[in-house]
């Protein structure tokens, strides 16, 4: 939830064609950024900063691009555009699923996250200074290609899961990189910070039809 003007606002996808909004009671919900005529737009993942910028952002699987709005949609604009040599929808020549692509914002720092091909880059939020911060060894990027991600400013950590059921955590600069929590068997969906509770949330889908919320403290115990 994050604030637009007096109001909690909730974001979301829908269909992965267009942004969508609504008061956290349910009401006023509107599209912020309307599907386009043609199916030349995929959302794989989408990131709020309520902080200094106040902006939506979001990743386009079709486009290859970071783009970037205000919180009520206006002022689009590519941060990132393709071609780009990170290929954020490329695994060793297939298409990935969405759920293989994350993206985080560090809304003190103005700087976001990424997760594709097994790798994490970063990027400022005006779209300089790129990088790559965490490789993976090409022959086990299918087996280890980062999923979701979640970024600790604070603390100046960035936590990310991988398809072998583990969540890995390393420096904002991907230096330290070392496994947080392992042998979860499974696929994780999502990661979330309590910072308040110094606890790290993660969900977790056992099976097609069995989905767990687990957590631990942000040291994985």
């Amino acid at each position: 939830a994050t604030p637009v003007g007096n109001e909690l606002n909730l974001f979301w996808t829908s269909n992965r064609r267009s942004i969508q909004a609504a008061y956290v009671d349910g009401s006023f919900r509107r599209e912020i950024v309307p599907a386009p005529a043609s199916s030349d737009l995929n959302i794989s993942s989408l990131a709020v900063d309520d902080g200094p910028r106040r902006a939506l952002y979001w990743l386009d699987n079709i486009s290859q691009t970071i783009l970037r709005a205000a919180l009520d949609g206006s002022g689009r604009v590519d941060i990132f555009a393709a071609p780009n040599p990170d290929s954020i929808t490329a695994l060793l020549g297939q298409v990935v699923v969405p759920g293989q692509i994350d993206l985080a914002v560090d809304d003190q720092g103005n700087r976001l996250y990424w997760s594709a091909n097994g790798d994490l880059h970063a990027v400022d939020a005006d779209g300089t200074d790129r990088g790559q911060i965490i490789a993976a060894a090409r022959d086990l990027a299918r087996q280890r290609d980062s999923h979701v991600i979640a970024v600790d400013r604070e603390y100046g950590a960035i936590y990310y899961s991988n398809t072998f059921g583990e969540i890995h955590k390393a420096r904002l600069d991907g230096s330290e990189a070392r496994l947080l929590v392992g042998g979860l068997g499974s696929y994780v969906t999502d990661l979330a910070m309590d910072r308040v509770n110094n606890h790290l949330y993660w969900g977790l889908r056992t099976n097609g039809a069995t989905w767990r919320v687990q957590r631990s403290d942000l040291e994985g115990r």
